[in-house]
């Protein structure tokens, strides 16, 4: 047979061996909703170490983490979000750190305040919807021990309670201490979060 055949023949079979692992690429990924590069990277992780990987990237079924809200623990969200709020009203009331805060924040805690019911509905509604999307985060990653959910709440506490506190001090112009007083606070009560919803399985 020709050399030249060969060749023709040879990048013929390479261009439809590619054509179709860049169809099975795209269904799966159609089928699990992720990116085609993803289940490409799946299929490379699958290939190096398939007792690690093979099963992280692509998971069985539907992969969005809103399909995780069946999972979801929902006696232990409300446990969760309350343990949260009583946390951070302990927090809030130790005298050097409730001082520091008020100071910071540049609040007046010496007048007349609003209603109680108005600070503390919205306060336990916010809770309550943040330990929801922890709850799936937990799900999503398989958190299945009390390290899992301290590592897990300590880094969204980092991610976004301290980084989100650090952000409006320096656009409000708080105190110095005031993202400190406010990223403590996430980063504990995220963990404190994390554990009761890895643990209360």
């Amino acid at each position: 047979m020709p050399p030249a055949l060969i060749r023709r023949m040879t990048s013929q079979h390479f261009t439809a061996t590619v054509d179709l692992a860049l169809e099975d690429w795209e269904q799966r990924a159609v089928d699990s909703r992720v990116p085609p590069h993803t289940v490409f990277v799946a299929d490379l992780a699958a290939a190096v170490c398939p007792d690690l990987y093979a099963s992280r990237f692509i998971p069985q079924g539907s992969s969005m983490i809103l399909d995780f809200f069946g999972e979801l623990n929902w006696l232990a969200v409300v446990v969760a979000t309350i343990a949260w709020f009583a946390f951070s009203a302990i927090w809030y009331s130790i005298p050097p750190l409730s001082k520091a805060w008020a100071r910071e924040a540049g609040v007046d805690t010496t007048g007349d305040g609003p209603p109680l019911a108005l600070l503390f509905i919205p306060t336990l509604i916010g809770y309550f919807v943040t330990t929801i999307v922890i709850g799936l985060l937990v799900a999503g990653v398989g958190a299945e021990t009390v390290s899992d959910g301290i590592a897990l709440g300590v880094v969204l506490g980092i991610g976004f309670g301290m980084v989100g506190a650090l952000v409006n001090q320096v656009y409000e112009s708080k105190g110095g201490a005031y993202f400190l007083i406010n990223g403590l606070n996430a980063v504990i009560a995220f963990a404190i979060v994390g554990v009761i919803l890895v643990v209360w399985d």
